[in-house]
């Protein structure tokens, strides 16, 4: 596939890219502060991750993902701007985002992970959030959304005119331990609290309007 290293740029325009991806490298994997951008493009059938991203940037517009071994898009330490594009039936899920932020905006999210059992969107300590006009479906066995935090504040969010629909729970899930937060109100869907923990001398702030759903069982807010 596509390998970005070190500095290095690509851009990728009205390709059809198949079969490609390589051990955990994906298609366009970014190295140290390479850039990739993705526009009018088909990324499909791919042998791992569509995109795999560690560090740089990453812009994907107008294009579609599909049919991956693995996670549709997976980035670490990268905020992917992705917009009017479409995610769908890749084995590890739709879109995996650790350690950074994410602007997702009028794209698709839909049928990802064997069985639908993953979450549409998989955010490990997100940065700032900016989910507007999107459309994640389909997730059977799986909240729509998960954000985990491994002892982080909840960050600062523009969400809004989202449909969420054909899940397992149409909503925001929480899990982890959350610092020092304030957890604002949702405009369009409740959040759903597996496990959340507040340490000793922390605070979380529960704006006014929210709404918290908690899983059955194992539904804590600790």
């Amino acid at each position: 596939g596509l390998y970005v290293r070190n500095t290095g740029a690509a851009t990728v325009r009205w390709a059809n890219i198949r079969f490609a991806g390589n051990n955990n490298w994906g298609m366009a994997a970014i190295g140290s502060n390479g850039t990739v951008t993705v526009q009018n493009s088909t990324l499909e059938l791919g042998n791992i991750s569509g995109i795999r991203a560690n560090a740089g940037s990453l812009s994907i517009t107008d294009s579609t993902i599909q049919d991956m071994n693995g996670v549709g898009v997976l980035a670490s330490s990268v905020a992917p701007n992705i917009s009017r594009s479409v995610i769908t039936r890749s084995g590890g899920g739709g879109l995996s985002v650790q350690a950074a932020g994410l602007t997702l905006i009028d794209s698709t999210i839909a049928h990802n992970g064997m069985n639908n059992t993953s979450n549409g969107l998989w955010l490990v300590n997100p940065g700032t959030l900016t989910l507007t006009g999107n459309t994640i479906s389909g997730y059977v066995q799986a909240s729509a959304i998960r954000l985990h935090f491994n002892t982080a504040a909840i960050p600062s969010w523009t969400i809004a005119n989202n449909i969420l629909t054909g899940n397992l729970y149409n909503g925001m899930e929480l899990s982890g331990t959350v610092t020092t937060s304030t957890l604002p109100a949702l405009a369009n869907f409740p959040y759903v609290v597996s496990y959340l923990n507040v340490p000793e001398n922390q605070t979380l702030t529960i704006a006014t309007g929210v709404i918290l759903k908690f899983l059955p069982i194992s539904g804590v807010l600790d």
